[in-house]
């Protein structure tokens, strides 16, 4: 019998969610409670798990769809996993098990297409961060050995020089339900906000007096110089 996979709740007035990183795949087998795939939505990202032992048999709505509240993003069968041999799961999944992968750092390396046992962990109990994954994928790579040199050939007519000094690659992403609510947020704050700035102004002609009238004495016997600081404590 099919079991239909939905988008539970995931918050009051939350209604659209995002289908983020799915950790089965078809034909993988699942136990109870084992995690099958993430759900971002603006405020958090919620885990969506198996509610019975079985198997995968279809995945509606791939990463990075848009989905509402109760929508049937995918279906499994209850069927008995079978003993004496490993269940058949995704990589990610295994990754997920063993290695405890936080959801953001799952997410960062499966955009670059990085192993997540070649990441080292160091959060509690060896758990992969989102800055342990930032650190592996930005860090430089080991060059390769130069290869033999080809023969001397004869020069090509040589081209106008064009500078790429500060060239950058950029890639462009969609952006997940909690970025796109926080860029919502602070655009609306810098619309809305009152920008101002409160001048408190005050004599200090009586002060400037007392110091310069003292200050002689004072560096004489304590050796330091009388500053402005003790006159705003005692104000204070």
């Amino acid at each position: 019998m099919a079991i239909q996979l939905v988008v539970p709740p995931v918050g009051e007035s939350i209604t659209e969610v995002q289908i983020g990183t799915w950790h089965k795949k078809p034909g993988d087998y699942v136990r109870a409670d084992e995690v099958i795939v993430e759900i971002e939505s603006d405020k958090a990202t919620v885990e969506v798990s198996a509610p019975v032992a079985g198997r995968i048999t279809e995945i509606l709505k791939p990463a990075g769809q848009p989905a509402v509240i109760g929508e049937v993003i995918g279906f499994m069968e209850a069927v008995e996993i079978p003993t004496g041999a490993p269940a058949p799961v995704s990589a990610p999944a295994v990754a997920e098990q063993s290695r405890h992968v936080m959801p953001a750092a799952q997410r960062v390396l499966s955009q670059a297409g990085v192993d997540v046992t070649a990441v080292v962990g160091t959060g509690p109990g060896g758990r992969i961060l989102k800055e342990d994954a930032l650190r592996h994928v930005d860090a430089p790579v080991a060059p390769a050995p130069p290869a033999p040199a080809p023969p001397p050939a004869k020069p090509a007519p040589v081209a106008p020089a064009t500078s790429t000094a500060g060239a950058r690659e950029e890639e462009t992403v969609p952006m997940s339900p909690l970025r796109k609510r926080v860029a919502q947020q602070l655009v609306s704050a810098q619309q809305t906000a009152a920008l101002l700035t409160t001048f408190n102004e005050i004599d200090m002609s009586g002060v400037m007096a007392l110091r310069n009238a003292h200050k002689d004495a004072y560096d004489k016997k304590y050796g330091i110089k009388l500053g402005f600081m003790s006159f705003f404590v005692k104000a204070a």
